[in-house]
């Protein structure tokens, strides 16, 4: 099942904060069942090989290094993805930092329940 903007996504881009893709296999498998690519932004590099494919960036944005592990896009489409999407004062995309602020505030709400 597909949402009417599936058309419109270009990648899909994940922070650390989420949890949800911890290992190099699970950003493959996101990316395969997709079709899309996948970014995880991490805080720092990645120990780790370029195990299932998956790639290690360090992009420059806005003046600031921001680690990424990545299935399915150059390091040149990466770069301008990101920095097309961030504020410029920010090195993380504006609805990466929405959507963990939305899931914090979820998870509060949750925890006091």
């Amino acid at each position: 099942m597909k949402s009417r903007q599936y058309s419109q996504l270009h990648a899909v881009i994940i922070s650390s904060n989420q949890r949800v893709l911890e290992q190099n296999d699970h950003i493959t498998e996101l990316a395969r069942r997709l079709k899309l690519p996948v970014m995880l932004l991490v805080k720092g590099p990645k120990k780790t090989s370029q195990s299932f494919g998956v790639e290690q960036y360090k992009l420059d944005i806005n003046g600031e290094r921001l680690h990424v592990s990545a299935k399915g896009i150059s390091f040149k489409e990466a770069q301008e993805l990101i920095t097309l999407g961030c504020a410029p004062d920010s090195r993380v995309p504006e609805a990466v930092r929405v959507a963990d602020l939305i899931t914090k505030q979820r998870l509060c709400l949750l925890e006091s329940q």
